[in-house]
Order: C-alpha cells, then structure tokens, then sequence
C-alpha cells in the first residue's frame, strides 16, 4: 500500500507542484521559467545552424517541442496559471524525450551489430572465399551515374510547396519552425526542403516588414 502511495505521489509530483505553484503565486517561480524560456528559445536558434545527427534526429525536435509548448502555454491569461501548467507539463516531455533517447539508442545498437556481422562476413569471404576449386571471379562493380539533379531526387512541386510553408509561417505571425528530417531521408533532401521553407519564410517575412 505504502509503495502504490509513493508511486503515484512521483508519477503525480510535477501536477502538484504545478498546482502549488498556481495557488502560492511566487513571483520567483516565473522569474525563472521565464529564464528557461529564454535560454530554450536562443539554444533553438543556435541549433538550426548545426548539421550533427545527433541533433539533427533527438535534440532539434526536443527543442522545437518544448517551444512549441511554451507558444500554446503562453496563452493563458492568468501568468502564475500559465507558470504552473508549464511546471507540470516539462517535467514529463522531460521524461518522454530521455526515453526516447533509449529508444533511438537501442535502434541504433541493432544497426551497428548488424553492419558489424556484415563486415565481419564480408572479410571472412575476402580472407578464405577464393581459396576453394570452385571459387568464382568477383564481378567488377558498376559505375553509378552521377545525379544531375541538384535536388538529389527532391521535385519541384515538392520545393515550391515547402516555400509556400515557409510564406505561410511568416504571413500568419507564426514563429518559424523548419521541416523535420525522416528518419530514413538523404540529408542532402532534408537541406533542400529547409532551405526552401526558410527562403519562403524570410521572402514573405521581408514583405511584411516593407522591405
């Protein structure tokens, strides 16, 4: 019984402390959420610039949730409600996203053990695979033709209707928020789509500004 008490006063401890947050109205409780909400948004800014995997497939769409987060959030009048959902709220994306973490983590350890044995296969067949009767001529590989497509596969339809994303983002008021990468998408596709949704986004953003 005791255990059942304190599991659910750990699952349920970000609402509480939420909820304390909402009744006591401390001013340094937004004081410094405040000071969260700074520092996320300039990290996200700093981020669209890097090219890691790491970031590009974890830390970039964990950012760009917690923004999106703190935009939804932002609209409750009351500012020590609005301080305590977000009290309540981050811990679990919190949560969510290290799990997440171990998720991504676990795929890639199947995918390195699996390129491992490919590897390992393919030196035992270089090593002992021609030293049979009956061992047959290696077929020389094929030139591959170079892509003349700059896009690298990416259509123009598919261009224009991410610029037409980006006009849209920056016509409505909305802060800017790039595509996110597939997990099995070229990185020079992913880059064709951003840069096509940010043109767009600065093209009309410059509009609506008189430049």
């Amino acid at each position: 019984m005791a255990e059942n008490v304190l599991q659910i006063l750990l699952l349920s401890g970000p609402i509480l402390l939420g909820i304390i947050v909402w009744l006591a109205k401390p001013a340094a409780a937004i004081d410094l959420v405040d000071r969260y909400n700074c520092w996320l948004s300039a990290e996200s800014a700093k981020l669209d610039n890097s090219s890691s995997r790491l970031v590009r497939y974890w830390i970039r769409p964990v950012s760009r949730v917690a923004l999106r987060l703190v935009q939804v959030t932002g609209r409750i009048a009351d500012p020590f409600l609005c301080c305590g959902v977000r009290v309540a709220i981050f811990p679990y994306m919190l949560v969510a996203a290290v799990f997440g973490a171990f998720i991504v983590l676990y795929f890639i350890i199947i995918i390195f053990i699996f390129r491992a044995a490919l590897m390992i296969w393919a030196i035992w067949d270089s090593i002992f695979g021609e030293r049979g009767p009956k061992a047959r001529p290696r077929a020389e590989p094929k030139a591959q033709p170079e892509n003349p497509n700059p896009t690298h596969g990416l259509t123009a339809e598919k261009i224009v209707e991410w610029h037409n994303y980006g006009e849209r983002d920056a016509a409505a008021g909305r802060m800017k928020h790039e595509p996110w990468a597939g997990p099995f998408e070229p990185h020079e596709v992913y880059e064709a789509r951003r840069k096509a949704y940010q043109q767009g986004y600065n093209h009309a953003l410059g509009q609506k500004d008189g430049v």
